[in-house]
């Protein structure tokens, strides 16, 4: 099946992919360019900010990722790997990127050497079912359809024993994934140990107030959790906010769900160029280009109209 070419980058994957790149610390990327990016077209960016939106959008629309992970023999070296890791994205990347790298630099298998596509087959890989992708590894098989493929990109939900909390806490702190922010390392380790209460983070430490955590339900183990990322010496202020009525990881499947069905909707004449997840204001947002009051009133009815907020907005198309 020939490709259309690289569709929108979502709201909540460029967050994740910033955070990635972090990981390494030559990668890093300077301030929120997904805030500037959501506020202003990217017309008005900088030719930097630009150059850094396509390559995200180029190799982070999954494409490049997909076609990497179809082939059998990047799965036979990546699976011992995958199989030990946990299904976190980040815990994914730091396992599985020295594998690519290696594997560039060998010239055995055609990767380029781009870092922001190693984090896009980290993303992709959170989201499959990892002992279905790795249980025949060792054949030479490979998956014959980005249907085949695509089956196996479905959100497993995570379950964590409250006793692991700890131990996935420390081993974070005492890992590579120490170098991230605060908030990221904060992020990052709700959506593990708590994606069924976690809603999101808004960080306004900029303007001295504290960071806040949105939660849907109360939960000892949030508090356990802040406590032992934030044991600098200069403590950050948090607060814990019950106020949301959906979690991060609810949402995420909706956003999923909008992702399969984008060629129903432009089958329907409904063009989006962009949707993901705002913690903000604990719903999806979706971008539509010429949007009219029949389609916004369509979408609200299909996703929901209290999980979604539908916007016109003409840029972002892939």
């Amino acid at each position: 099946m020939e490709r259309q070419g690289h569709g929108p980058l979502e709201y909540s994957d460029q967050r994740l992919l910033e955070e990635l790149l972090m990981l390494d610390p030559g990668n890093i990327i300077g301030g929120d360019l997904q805030q500037r990016l959501h506020k202003q077209p990217e017309q008005q960016l900088t030719v930097q900010q630009r150059k850094m939106v396509l390559a995200l959008r180029n190799y982070a629309s999954t494409k490049k990722a997909e076609e990497l992970l179809q082939q059998a023999d990047i799965r036979a070296h990546l699976c011992p790997a995958l199989l030990r890791a946990s299904p976190d994205v980040f815990d994914l990347s730091t396992e599985i990127t020295p594998v690519l790298q290696a594997l560039a630099a060998a010239g055995t298998i055609s990767i380029p050497p781009i870092p922001v596509l190693y984090a896009s087959v980290a993303l992709q890989i959170s989201r499959m079912d990892i002992e279905r992708f790795c249980s025949d590894y060792g054949n030479n098989d490979t998956y014959q359809s980005d249907k085949e493929l695509s089956s196996l990109i479905t959100r497993k939900e995570r379950v964590i024993d409250q006793q692991d909390v700890k131990a996935i806490v420390t081993r974070r702190r005492d890992s590579s994934v120490s170098s991230l922010p605060f908030v990221a390392q904060l992020r990052v380790t709700l959506r593990i140990c708590l994606p069924r209460i976690f809603a999101g983070i808004i960080d306004r430490s900029s303007g001295g107030k504290p960071i806040e955590v949105h939660v849907t339900a109360h939960d000892p183990l949030i508090m356990e959790i802040i406590h032992t990322i934030n044991s600098s010496s200069i403590p950050v202020p948090v607060i814990v906010i019950a106020d949301c009525k959906y979690s991060f990881a609810t949402l995420e499947h909706l956003r999923d769900l909008i992702s399969i069905r984008s060629e129903e909707f432009r089958a329907r004449g409904i063009y989006l160029t962009m949707y993901g997840v705002n913690s903000s204001f604990d719903k999806v947002h979706i971008g539509v280009k010429d949007l009219t009051p029949e389609i916004k009133a369509w979408l609200e009815h299909e996703l929901g109209e209290d999980r979604v907020v539908v916007f016109e907005q003409d840029y972002g198309i892939g």
